[in-house]
């Protein structure tokens, strides 16, 4: 099933306004203006943030707990994702076989 048109991706996202978007090789993230983060697609490494490996093909939000502070930023790797708080730390999710979390 490809996406060989532009189409808008509702779901769990209507009605919110989405300000950043970031794509890695098979997964893709999505920042709201709230600060929340919405992820979907293959999944085989963590790097949707769900806790578990299994895929998803609609956006879900992100529970992680990040201490009541807001995501300000997102950019997604091959296989990992990374947020940045609006207090400057960074969190990391997903393939780390290269230390790429820098965990």
């Amino acid at each position: 099933n490809q996406g060989l048109t532009p189409s808008l991706i509702q779901n769990s996202l209507t009605g919110k306004k989405v300000v950043s978007v970031s794509c890695g090789s098979h997964h893709s993230l999505c920042l709201t203006s709230d600060g929340d983060i919405f992820s979907w697609g293959q999944n085989n490494c963590g790097q949707i943030g769900s806790g578990t490996t299994t895929n998803q093909s609609t956006p879900r939000k992100v529970s992680a707990s990040f201490g009541g502070r807001k995501v300000i930023g997102i950019t997604c790797g091959q296989t990992s994702s990374m947020a940045v708080l609006e207090n400057g730390e960074v969190y990391g999710w997903g393939y780390n076989g290269n230390g790429q979390l820098g965990l």
